[in-house]
């Protein structure tokens, strides 16, 4: 559970408060308790004292009277419970106040060992000395009991004091006292509940004080923090205000330079990262426009492989099965000598352009244009199977020838009395492909006898005429329908090409 800051600063400050209220209160009331007994004590052995010699006389000479106003006198004091005089085997001789026996009334010791529980008592021996002989002239034993009496007499404090000749120095009897601790009991209580209500006051004005205190010392801090919650919204302009001449104040001060700092750095970082991005943009368009110009002399798919990083630039070459595809205008010498170079170049470009898209359309990787001839291959850098490489290559023949007829349509229409066309040729077989030439200018070609074997039966065909070899028949045999042509000797391969066929549809 989450505790705020605010909470745990009065939480300990008001219990600082509270311990040091009840230590300092039970100090006190420990300390008057002690007073009040120490004066009492003083006060009661004054007037055993006071009794015992005037009494002297009396039981000297055995003046009733005279010891009955003695006695008498001192009951009738505040506190004083009864005043009792003796004689030397402890018989009364004089009582006067409240009686608090119920045995032998003629016996003292019977009445205070009788009346008296002895447990918490403290006994105090004291000498009273003459001040001009230095003698003693009286001894005599105060007995002070905190438990009530049996007959539920008030508490008191018994004080007893030798009755002596002073002449002869003999004891010729005792002087008994008996103060009541009512006086003193109240007086404890008073303090108490004085100093209670002292200590709770303390206590409820110090938590009051701890509440106000905890908040005028971490409302700076809750300042800061808020400050800082803001900072990391993004809110870069948030200050806070220095409430207090101290280290927390100093703390604020601190914390709005940084966040000065911080938005001068972020608006320079805007203005660095503005210019860098304008820089890039303008780099990416720059590369754009290079790479769509590059994209105009190299294959679609050689293009993607070397930008997406699929095919490193360098001198590399490895063997695969392809299908090699070869075109050419049939009768294209004849047709420019009957055209302006204008008119030619139009046509031509138009027929490329259308074949192009076709080759793209179906994946062929278009190798290079040979003036009016143009060379694909299947297989490589992107591969689908042999079969289908081979029935995309076919495919595409066909769909390139289909196109001528409506070109020558069109080229009739527009004043072309030679209208072109087209004969091609496809092998599969294994070839070399990869990147040929030197460090600073490669061409990503094919070589090998199955391209010159395409070329050748491109050579070979008719206009209109699609000439397969009998290894890509294999592999579409069973997708189009082709015709037997037989066999055929081309000019640059030592062996005859058996079983040749026609791609019909």
């Amino acid at each position: 559970m989450r505790i705020s800051l605010p909470i745990k600063f009065a939480f300990c400050v008001s219990l600082i408060i509270m311990i040091t209220s009840i230590m300092l209160s039970g100090t006190l009331i420990s300390h008057h308790i002690d007073m009040l007994r120490q004066n009492l004590v003083e006060k009661g052995h004054s007037l055993v004292e006071s009794f015992a010699d005037n009494s002297e006389f009396g039981m000297a000479f055995y003046d009733p009277k005279q010891l009955n106003s003695i006695a008498s006198s001192l009951a009738k004091k505040p506190d004083v419970v009864f005043a009792i005089i003796t004689d030397t085997k402890d018989n009364i001789l004089i009582h006067r106040g409240q009686k608090a026996w119920k045995t032998d009334k003629h016996n003292a010791r019977t009445i205070i060992m009788s009346q008296k529980i002895m447990s918490g008592k403290q006994q105090t021996h004291n000498t009273i000395v003459n001040d001009k002989t230095h003698e003693s002239v009286m001894h005599f034993t105060s007995t002070i009991y905190s438990s009530t009496f049996r007959n539920d007499n008030p508490e008191l404090t018994l004080l007893s004091a030798n009755v002596e000749r002073k002449t002869v120095k003999t004891e010729i009897g005792k002087a008994h006292l008996g103060i009541s601790l009512n006086a003193m009991e109240l007086a404890i209580r008073s303090t108490q509940k004085t100093l209670t209500i002292m200590t709770l006051g303390i206590i409820i004005v110090g938590i009051i004080m701890a509440s106000l205190l905890s908040m005028y010392v971490t409302k700076p801090i809750q300042n800061l923090l808020s400050a800082t919650y803001k900072i990391a919204e993004g809110d870069l302009s948030s200050q806070v205000t220095p409430e207090t001449n101290d280290e927390i104040g100093d703390l604020a001060l601190a914390f709005n330079t940084m966040s000065t700092e911080l938005q001068i750095i972020h608006n320079n970082l805007e203005e660095k990262v503005k210019e860098r991005t304008e820089d890039l943009n303008c780099s990416v368009h720059q590369l754009k426009t290079l790479s769509a110009k590059i994209a105009k002399y190299i294959s679609p798919q050689v293009y993607n492989s070397i930008f997406s990083g699929k095919k490193d630039v360098k001198l590399e070459s490895y063997r695969r099965i392809l299908t090699v595809f070869f075109s050419d205008i049939k009768g294209f010498t004849a047709t420019t000598d009957s055209l302006e170079s204008e008119a030619l170049t139009k046509l031509l470009n138009e027929y490329l352009n259308e074949m192009s898209e076709i080759a793209v359309k179906n994946g062929g990787t278009i190798d290079k244009f040979i003036g009016d001839a143009i060379m694909i291959f299947f297989g490589d850098p992107e591969t689908k199977g042999e079969k289908a490489d081979a029935l995309a290559c076919v495919s595409m023949a066909i769909e390139m020838r289909n196109k001528m007829k409506y070109l020558q349509w069109k080229w009739d229409t527009q004043g072309v009395s030679q209208p072109l066309r087209v004969r091609i040729g496809i092998n599969t077989g294994y070839c070399t492909v990869g990147n040929f030439g030197s460090e600073d200018r490669l061409d990503y070609t094919i070589i090998g006898g199955q391209v010159n074997i395409a070329s050748r039966l491109e050579s070979n065909a008719h206009a209109d005429q699609i000439l397969i070899s009998h290894e890509t028949y294999a592999l579409i045999k069973d997708k189009i329908f082709c015709e037997p042509k037989g066999q055929v000797n081309v000019k640059g391969i030592a062996h005859t090409i058996q079983r040749i066929f026609e791609g019909i549809f």
